[in-house]
């Protein structure tokens, strides 16, 4: 099978909760086949996740300027909604090499949609979520990216992070964490997380941010 790498700069659209699998679902119940919306900004470079063949369809109905690129093992993925085309009709691609560039085309309109990139994939007739066919599978990359900040800090005492329940045992400890949220965000502009807020000691906060529940418990306690 053709390896297929996350390698998407930006993470899914913040209507989605930062989630590929919102995302798919929010597709499907506005009748669509399925796909994930991520946050690019109009102008980025659109790369591909894996090597394979490009076909460029031109105004293809809602999806706008579309890149297909075509899998050695027969799958293919769909980049939607671009502004340009950045390789030839039919010119074989390497995994990272930038084959269009973001916008908002959908429907013989460049402007149609504010912008951002849907991308899914198909294996043979069946449209499916590419987030379930990465070769590494890794988890949002938000948490993922979070979590190697936070244990190359020194932060007190963790009980999980990501993607579920996280219990701060001291109130030094959480506010260790908020400080490298702000070094996370000021090195990662494109994957933010929300700064959390001030704690008092005792107090119990829950957050919610980019799909992930954090709840602190500064008095030391277990918060399920």
């Amino acid at each position: 099978m053709t390896s297929i790498l996350n390698n998407f700069a930006f993470p899914v659209i913040s209507d989605d909760n930062r989630d590929p699998y919102v995302s798919w679902q929010h597709h499907l119940d506005r009748g669509s086949a399925g796909g994930v919306d991520l946050a690019y900004p109009s102008g980025s470079a659109v790369r591909a996740n894996a090597n394979g063949v490009v076909a460029n369809v031109s105004w293809f109905g809602s999806g706008g300027h579309t890149a297909r690129l075509q899998l050695d093992d027969g799958r293919y993925i769909e980049y939607m909604h671009l502004a340009s085309f950045s390789v030839s009709n039919g010119q074989s691609v390497s995994s990272g090499t930038q084959i269009g560039v973001s916008g908002a085309s959908g429907q013989g309109d460049l402007n149609y949609y504010a912008p951002h990139l849907h991308v899914h994939m198909y294996i043979g007739s069946t449209r499916v979520n590419i987030y379930d066919h990465f070769t590494t599978a890794r988890p949002r990359e938000e948490d993922a990216k979070m979590a190697q900040y936070y244990l190359r800090s020194t932060t007190g005492q963790i009980g999980r992070f990501g993607g579920g329940v996280t219990v701060f045992g001291t109130l030094d400890a959480y506010n260790k964490h908020r400080t490298v949220v702000g070094l996370w965000n000021a090195a990662n502009p494109n994957f933010k997380q929300v700064t959390p807020p001030p704690a008092t000691a005792g107090s119990i906060i829950g957050l919610d941010d980019y799909g992930w529940s954090v709840q602190v418990a500064a008095h030391g306690g277990i918060v399920g």
